[in-house]
Order: C-alpha cells, then structure tokens, then sequence
C-alpha cells in the first residue's frame, strides 16, 4: 500500500472539463479516482464486491450530478463524501465493526509529567517507499481492525493525503476533533507495528 497524492492541478482541470459538458474528461477523473477509492471502500466495507459496487455508484453520481459541485477544488471531499456514505449503506446491520470496538481509553497518549508521549508518524515510511510486502500486509490487517470512525479519518488523512479541513467536510467533523481522532488512530497502529518498525516485542495490540 502507498500514499498516492492527486495531481491536484490535473484533476481540478477535468472535473472543470466535465462540468463543462466534456464526457471525455470522466475517463481523466477515473485514471486519477478510481483505484484510490476501491481502496478506501475495500478497506471501509471489508469486501472486495462492495467495494466494487460503491465505485461504480460513486462515478454514476458523479456523472449525474457533477453540476452541483460549486467548486472544483472540492472535488475529492465531495467525492469520497459520496463514498463513504455508500460504504455506510454497506455496513448497515453488519455486527464486526461493532464487536470490534472496545473503549479508546486503553489506547489514549500515555502521559508523561504534563506531556503526550511522542507518536511515530508511521505514514512518512509509507510516503518513502520504505514498507516491505510484510509490514504492508500488517498495516493492512492493523487498519481493518479500528472502529470504523478511526478507521475512515486514517484512511483519508494517511492513505488519502486529505488535508484536515477536507476530511473534517467528509466525516462531519471540526479540524480539532480529525486530529484527534487521528492521533489515536495511529497510536493504535503503531503498537500493532512496532514489532516490525522497531524491532523489539512480538505482542500486537488488539481491540479485542
């Protein structure tokens, strides 16, 4: 798995291209789109079919409906705004997120004399290029095991490249309560990763 920032420019030129009447410029807009977001739906829904189906329906809406995004630029909010809330349909009566969840407080900052210990920022190996196969797979496995609303803000900040403010837009949230949660959303991941990213312990953490 790796970041995979937008060409920003690119994108806000398409979406104005089909704003403007050129089908064409759909095709720009799935090169650049689509597998960024089968990878948040697959990593949302936990199911490769679902996650196949929110695509599509994300880019019928976006063809039906391109006309009532204001601004270009808010192209990727609004678009995975629409793909979470599909993901959402998904989920809807499934039991696993739920029974996954167990109370945040065990994997709170631990405090230090008035201060939160430092947490790694396992995403700059990500950006580098520095994951092996193995510890891709264990991120992998480490994601699939948040709460769902930790899960969609590290997805989107982490493995997106949203910015705060335009995560804040898709979840609902304050740019505060986005840093927070994904603050403990890291830490968890890092304690499931340290073994891999330090070295040292072979226990992994677990909301179980």
């Amino acid at each position: 798995m790796a970041r995979n920032p937008q060409n920003t420019d690119t994108l806000i030129e398409a979406v104005t291209r089909l704003q403007s009447g050129d089908k064409a410029a759909l095709e720009s807009i799935l090169e650049q789109c689509q597998e960024r977001l089968y990878y948040y739906a697959l990593k949302m829904t936990g199911n490769p079919a679902d996650a196949e189906e929110v695509v599509q329906e994300v880019f019928v809406t976006v063809l039906e409906k391109i006309g009532t995004l204001r601004e270009p630029g808010s192209f990727l909010p609004w678009v995975f705004t629409t793909a979470k809330n599909l993901c959402f349909l998904k989920l809807r009566g499934r039991r696993k997120d739920q029974d996954a969840t167990v109370s945040l407080e065990d994997y709170m900052p631990r405090f230090n004399r008035g201060h939160i210990g430092a947490v790694e920022d396992w995403s700059d190996r990500v950006e580098s290029g520095a994951l092996s196969k193995e510890l891709a797979r264990h991120l992998d496995a480490a994601i699939q095991k948040l709460p769902i609303e930790y899960r969609e803000i590290l997805l989107l900040r982490d493995v997106q490249g949203l910015s705060a403010e335009e995560a804040g837009k898709v979840c609902g949230l304050s740019v505060a309560a986005v840093k927070s949660r994904l603050h403990r959303a890291r830490l968890f991941v890092r304690e499931n990763l340290s073994q891999y990213l330090t070295g040292a312990g072979t226990k992994q953490a677990s909301w179980e």
